[in-house]
């Protein structure tokens, strides 16, 4: 069984890995896309600031449902890089995550 502190290390791992991707594709996209998702970046720091005081009963199933709507809600330009990016890292690690 996986302690509280393992869970919410996941699950800022998860956005860690969305971020960094993101930072590394800074200089292959054009200023619009990266700007576009600097502007809305604060919601990790959000999410990942949260996710530390949840109970680790519910911590696994709210952590997704909220990156799930920061996904739909903030990055969801398909026509932008770091947003295709940041959607198949959200993917990835939930299909892993479902097979838990």
């Amino acid at each position: 069984m996986q302690t509280e502190q393992t869970i919410t290390m996941q699950c800022v791992g998860v956005l860690d890995a969305m971020e960094q991707k993101a930072t590394q594709m800074k200089d292959d996209v054009s200023q619009i896309w990266w700007d576009e998702y600097d502007e809305k970046k604060y919601v990790f720091d959000r999410l990942r600031s949260s996710a530390c005081y949840w109970a680790p009963e519910i911590i696994r199933n709210k952590f997704w449902k909220e990156l799930f709507t920061i996904c739909t809600i903030h990055f969801n330009n398909a026509s932008n890089p770091i947003h295709r990016e940041l959607f198949e890292i959200y993917q990835e690690r939930i299909n892993a995550e479902k097979t838990k």
